[in-house]
């Protein structure tokens, strides 16, 4: 069996470490509180947010043509049919679990504890276990 060597990562493996060195370096300098990378932060956010922007507009488009490019792709109706309807149940199903969540959230809002933000005396750990009990 042969040795993989780290310049024989994959590329979606690499990604994933470039991701994770990131999040690493933003936690850190966030953590730090110093204001000259603070103020470095800051510089390079000008530039981040139009790069993310721009990322995020080419996603849509992408995903939308594999889609049609699968969907055309199947010989059987049958199995485009059974995926409809797997994704229109799945789709049903997170939007009831999200409705039951942000009602049970809404009622603890209304009537439950409050966290000193909110102007109450309550720890979020309160809060949490408030909205668990209403669900």
């Amino acid at each position: 069996m042969a040795k993989q060597r780290f310049g024989r990562l994959s590329v979606g493996t690499q990604a994933l470490i470039g991701l994770v060195i990131g999040l690493a370096a933003g936690a850190a300098i966030a953590a730090a509180a110093q204001p000259m990378l603070l103020a470095i932060g800051a510089a390079v956010e000008v530039f981040g947010t139009p790069w993310i922007n721009a990322i995020l507009m080419c996603i849509l488009p992408l995903v939308v043509s594999k889609l049609i490019v699968s969907i055309a792709g199947q010989d059987e109706p049958q199995v485009v049919g059974r995926a409809g309807w797997q994704a229109a149940a799945l789709f049903i199903g997170l939007l009831t679990v999200t409705g039951a969540i942000l009602a049970a959230i809404e009622t603890v809002l209304k009537e439950g504890p409050r966290t000193r933000d909110m102007g109450g005396t309550a720890s979020t750990e309160e809060l949490g276990k408030a909205v668990a009990e209403a669900l």
